[in-house]
This record gives C-alpha cells, structure tokens and sequence, in this order.
C-alpha cells in the first residue's frame, strides 16, 4: 500500500483499492435468461417480467407487483393513480423535504403539487408532527420516504391519513429488506415503489417496482405504465393519460436472479451496514462529532447505505471528512439536502432559506458511504481504520 499525507488535513492514509458506492453482479442465470430472450425474440415483452413481479411481490409480502422502467417511473405511476380517486391536476401531496428528486419529480409529472414538510433529524423521516400543518383543502396524499432504507412513522402517517381520508404512498426506493413493526416496508399501503438502479439490494440495472395489496391500485398502475391503455391490453383505446413505463425482458431476467439471492445479499449488507455503524459510534469523539442512524427494536433498517451527519459541536467539516474518503478511494455521496430551498430545480415553487432547517442543516453536513454485498471484511477494516486515522487527529 501507499502511504500519502493530505495537504488539507496532513493526515497519513494508506492508499489502497477502491471501496466502491454499489456493485452490480450478472450471474449465469441472468446471462442465460438474457440469451433465451433475444434468441426468441421476445426483449420488450414476454415471461420474464411477470416471473419477475411474483418473485419480488413474494419477497415483500404484497399482492401484486408492476414492473417498471425506473423507480422514478414507479413514483409518477403512483402519483398519477390518484387522478383516479376524485384528485384534480394541480392538487397537493405532502411529501419530506429531504429526499432525492425523483420523490418531488413523480408528483410534478403527474400533474400534482409538491408540499414539503420538515425531517425529525434523529430519523432522516418527515416529521408526522408537521404533516397537518401543512395541509390544505387541496391536500390528497401523503408520499413518505424511507431514508436510507430507516422506515417512516407509519403509524403516526396512517393515523393522520384515515383523518383527513387521505391517500398514503411510499418512496421505498432506499428500502428493500426495510421492516416496520413486524411488516415488510411495501405490504401496507396504496402503493410503493422501489428503486431497481445498480446499487440496490435487487437490482436490474436500471428499473423500478411498484407493490400494493389493492387490486384496484394494480390494474391502474398497469395501465398507466402502458400509455394509459386497459391493463394487460395493447388496444389503441386509453382509459387515462398515462405513459410508457414498462421494464423489457433483459432486465426482468437480472431480477430472477437477484431473487435467487435475496436474503443472502439482505444478510450481507446488513452486516455490512450493521458492522461500519457500531464500528464508527464506537470510536473516540465519534459519537459527539458524527451523528449515524440508530435502529429501534421495533424495526429493521433496510441496508441501502450509512448515512453520516457532522454534528454542529465537530472541530471538522464535511469538507474535510470527505477530502480523506476521496484520497483513500472510498465512494461517498451527498445526503441530497432540502429539495424545495437548496435545489434551483425548485425555485419555481417560492420556498425560502430557513423555512426547512433540519433539511438544510444536513444539505451541507451530511454524506453517506456505501454497504453493498461486493464490501469485504478488509474493506470494512479499511473504511473504519480511515475513519479512526482521521478523528485521532482532532
């Protein structure tokens, strides 16, 4: 290994291979599905996505299961669905400041208004404690997001939404293996959508799932994802305006073999997450300078990736902390930050600075590292030793 002392911090790090965000894996089974289908012929359509909708649907513990091109597709075909339940263009969904930008995209592209509310920050999650004051009589959903996979207050959502006869989706994206009081995040809503990209637990390389209980939900979900058209046909007649969202074949032939792998790829990022987290709460200062998720007993975290905060007490920056990761090649990304006042994509909206600060606080003090299967036992060390090398300093 090499040894090189950063200029910023004069901290000595041992250079070593990457530790890499996410890692995608194509087994023999995909290859062999991926062949079946293009020497047939089918690639659009054909066995291989509905093989792929009742094996994910099984896994979560939901009814039904609709494949789609990305999770960002799955989000908007969620969104979309509620112009079938008496919403009308321009209504409002209430949805956490803090996400990635498909959770605001998906309402806009429906045609709906984004309503952002505050995080509680010991969670990452909305605030259930502010949902109803941001209501308004043009209010019909709430779009809670799983952040980094820690699950929402479903319950305290639930309650709020039977209320005030509002509808409850989830941006389960960051979740797969998620649990929330004995229940699979998916299995308990009108619909949620799961992210399918390549540094997910079930990943197709690009592509997106949506599951739901609700029969009714099904049938529109399959319709929108297919122009609009009656679900499971290919007439030119459209029941809705809808879009084209539909995952082919090579794809689909990913996810079975995913499938196969489930739970052991749940087990091992979970160590991995599991490992990384008490292994840096239990380093020196740690705990006063870098606030880390914990779980509770009433829930599993699903193992997308470990978020880290720099807390307002730290003789450090994220700044600093990341320039190490750099020059040690360990991955890391940002915590997206307060979508409605720190992203000029949202300008249009009329947020202002200071109307989310426990978003903002983390737009630019938080990061995340990954926890991906591919992550070995000498990558956990490494990551930990990084991390132990650059707090001593302080």
């Amino acid at each position: 290994m090499q040894t090189q002392q950063t200029p910023a911090t004069k901290t000595k790090v041992n250079i070593k291979h990457k530790v890499a965000y996410g890692s995608v894996n194509v087994g023999n089974k995909a290859l062999s599905l991926i062949t079946e289908s293009i020497k047939s012929t089918k690639v659009s359509t054909g066995p291989h996505v509905p093989e792929f909708e009742r094996r994910f649907a099984d896994i979560i513990g939901a009814k039904h299961a609709i494949a789609t091109s990305s999770g960002t597709d799955a989000c908007t075909l969620m969104m979309a669905s509620t112009l079938d339940f008496d919403a009308q263009r321009g209504d409002e969904v209430i949805l956490p400041a803090l996400t990635f930008s498909a959770t605001a995209n998906a309402i806009l592209m429906a045609g709906l208004t984004p309503k952002f509310v505050d995080i509680d920050p010991n969670t990452l999650n909305i605030d259930p404690n502010k949902i109803e004051q941001a209501m308004s009589e043009k209010t019909r959903a709430i779009f809670p997001v799983h952040m980094m996979g820690k699950p929402a207050p479903m319950d305290e959502i639930f309650t709020i939404a039977n209320k005030h006869k509002l509808m409850v989706f989830e941006d389960a994206c960051q979740a797969h293996g998620g649990i929330y009081k004995n229940k699979k995040i998916g299995s308990f809503s009108n619909g949620a959508s799961f992210s399918l990209y390549a540094a997910h637990l079930i990943c197709t390389g690009e592509g997106g799932i949506i599951t739901t209980n609700s029969d009714k939900h099904a049938d529109i979900y399959r319709s929108l994802r297919s122009h609009g058209r009656p679900s499971g046909k290919l007439d030119f007649v459209f029941e809705r305006v809808g879009f084209n969202s539909k995952m082919n074949e090579l794809e689909a032939a990913l996810g079975i073999e995913a499938c196969d792998h489930y739970e052991d790829i749940r087990k091992r990022r979970k160590y991995n997450l599991d490992t990384l987290r008490k292994g840096i709460q239990m380093l020196p200062h740690a705990n006063d300078w870098l606030w880390l998720q914990d779980e509770e007993e009433y829930e599993t975290i699903g193992p997308q990736g470990l978020p880290i905060i720099i807390t307002k007490n730290a003789p450090f920056t994220r700044d600093d902390i990341t320039h190490i990761l750099n020059q040690t090649n360990i991955e890391w990304k940002t915590l997206f930050g307060s979508l409605p006042t720190q992203h000029k994509a949202y300008e249009f909206l009329g947020y202002n600075t200071g109307d989310f600060p426990k978003s903002e606080y983390v737009g630019p003090n938080g990061f995340h590292i990954g926890v991906h299967q591919g992550i070995t036992e000498s990558d956990l060390q490494y990551v930990l030793d990084t991390f132990r090398t650059f707090l001593a300093q302080y």
